[in-house]
């Protein structure tokens, strides 16, 4: 008979197994559909619109002096206009005070053209890089199947076959991670601080199994 926490261990490997197996389908739906949309984004006509918009914000910082001890952030006025991708944008960013003497931070953003020329460039680079992040999602996630299949049918979690699937499963979280922070920029890091919670798990394995090791050869 199975020791108990081995059980609960192979019972949270197979309910594992089934959830990825639902994830795995869902991404896989998600790479059809990514250049399903792309294509009918490029068959759109380049002379059939052309789109303009604005957006306004306004952060008001109350006359506080403690406050301002701890945060001392100060704006300079802001006339920011450039071109990208043949996209017109321009950013104004205005400090000053009201009649309370409260800061008011005021931003201010536009765009001033977008054809579907640009939309379709965005379209392309926003397809690719939905795509690369998928293809490493799905990577990630035929090993963690091949890890929940391993703590399915094991008989100790410091099983060699575990910890191999474990330490597969952590180098293609670790290729997402790097993904993941290429594309998210700071938005990655969240995805860093992952990985490095799964390699610490790793090594409190592996270091587990090593005890084990050593005790079954002293008795």
């Amino acid at each position: 008979m199975k020791n108990e926490n081995v059980a609960k261990i192979n019972k949270l490997g197979k309910i594992s197994r089934i959830f990825i197996n639902i994830m795995r389908v869902i991404v896989v739906i998600g790479l059809v559909i990514v250049p399903i949309a792309g294509a009918m984004v490029m068959m759109i006509p380049n002379d059939s619109l052309k789109a303009t918009g604005s957006g306004y914000a306004q952060i008001i910082v109350e006359d506080n002096k403690v406050l301002e001890e701890i945060v001392d952030l100060r704006f300079e006025e802001t006339d920011f206009d450039a071109k990208f991708w043949g996209m017109s944008v321009k950013c104004l960013v205005n400090e000053e005070k009201d009649a309370d003497n409260n800061r008011v931070v005021s931003f201010e953003g536009e765009i001033k053209e977008l054809s579907v020329k640009q939309i379709k460039l965005m379209a392309i680079i926003s397809a690719f890089a939905a795509e690369l992040f998928l293809v490493c999602v799905l990577i990630a996630l035929s090993y963690a199947k091949k890890l929940a299949i391993a703590l399915e049918n094991c008989n100790s979690p410091f099983e060699e076959e575990v910890l191999r699937r474990m330490k597969g499963f952590g180098i293609a979280l670790a290729v997402w991670a790097g993904i993941v922070l290429l594309l998210g920029g700071i938005s990655g890091i969240a995805a860093v601080f992952v990985v490095l919670i799964v390699l610490l798990f790793i090594s409190i394995f592996k270091y587990g199994a090593q005890l084990q090791q050593e005790s079954d050869e002293t008795l």
